[in-house]
């Protein structure tokens, strides 16, 4: 199971020994051999896998952008974007501030030719430019994902950012809500969709997403950075109810500063990568294995591969229930 969760790979020699020799029984043993796993190359796939299913990033060669917005959109690009999203998490996790507060706000990259011009630098640019980007909610492959197909779409991104980096749970919609108003209708995206949610039906799930979704109106469908939206100015700034308490948030890169502050959004990555871990949605059960290893990523200063190890080490994923009518063996 170590070798399946660093690897997705069967065990090499070193881990059938320990295994054979029984030392895999010693918790000592069990995190020196999760340390050794993760620490070898072969588990960088794994990290960008778990990021890509985390974020929806697997969808993005798939996803409809309409070619007369965005002619240069296509498999190539969404290509390039996930390389970009790849490379970047995998420098945090094995680099030297490999902290939950750097995937949320690092401004570090190495950009190719077919995405650099979406970010609106040059090919090769070692940073994003720190006043537009801010760790992996503001990389063009989120942005494009939970985009539209004509442009920016802050229910879709707000939903990404509630479900996945803060582990809400959405009721069903309505089937009486109304769509919203297309762009020829006139004003900024913000401003036809803040117009949808006056609806008596659209209320209620949309006041926890939109307030999430408003802080990215700076980035159109593919991720480019823009100030001006259907010929007027953006308006990103919104107020967010987070941790027991409110905050005025002016943009996404205010957003990824909270977010990497915020206990919940820490606990959050750490039930993700333990649901990933173990291959199922966690239960009641697993609460006492999900606190130990959020304790441990909160005490180790948020470092990834701290907590990757804790998981790797907590009860739940060592061990398993009793199926229905078995016995111990």
């Amino acid at each position: 199971r170590l070798s399946y969760l660093f690897w997705r790979s069967m065990p090499d020699k070193a881990l059938f020994d320990a295994a054979a020799a029984g030392s895999l029984k010693d918790a000592a043993s069990v995190t020196e051999q999760a340390k050794r796993l993760l620490n070898d190359p072969k588990s960088k796939a794994v990290i960008s896998a778990f990021f890509d299913e985390w974020l929806g990033l697997e969808e993005l060669p798939e996803r409809p952008k309409d070619a007369s917005i965005y002619p240069e959109f296509g498999e190539p690009l969404a290509n390039a974007m996930l390389d970009e999203n790849h490379a970047f998490v995998q420098n945090v996790v094995f680099g030297a501030d490999a902290t939950f507060t750097a995937l949320m706000t690092g401004t570090a990259t190495n950009l190719s030719s077919a995405v650099a011009p979406v970010y609106g630098s040059q090919n090769g640019a070692m940073s994003l430019d720190p006043t537009q980007r801010a760790g992996l909610m503001t990389r063009v492959g989120f942005l494009t994902v939970t985009g539209s197909p004509t442009g920016s779409h802050p229910v879709k991104r707000g939903r990404k950012v509630y479900e996945r980096f803060l582990c809400g749970t959405l009721p069903p919609p309505p089937n009486n809500v109304p769509p919203t108003k297309p762009a020829s209708a006139g004003g900024t995206t913000r401003q036809r969709f803040e117009e949808h949610d006056k609806n008596p039906c659209a209320q209620g799930c949309h006041t926890l997403m939109d307030p999430l979704g408003f802080p990215f109106e700076h980035y159109d469908g593919i991720g480019r950075y823009r100030t001006m939206d259907n010929g007027l100015p953006v308006n990103s700034a919104t107020q967010v109810n987070l941790d027991g308490a409110t905050h005025q948030v002016a943009d996404a890169l205010e957003l990824s500063q909270l977010l990497a502050q915020s206990p919940t959004a820490q606990g959050c990555f750490t039930a993700q990568w333990a649901r990933f871990a173990m291959l199922r949605d966690l239960t009641e059960a697993d609460r006492y294995s999900l606190q130990s290893a959020q304790t441990a990523f909160a005490g180790n200063g948020l470092k990834v591969p701290e907590m990757l190890v804790s998981v790797a080490t907590s009860r739940s994923f060592l061990y398993r229930s009793l199926a229905e009518g078995e016995a111990k063996q």
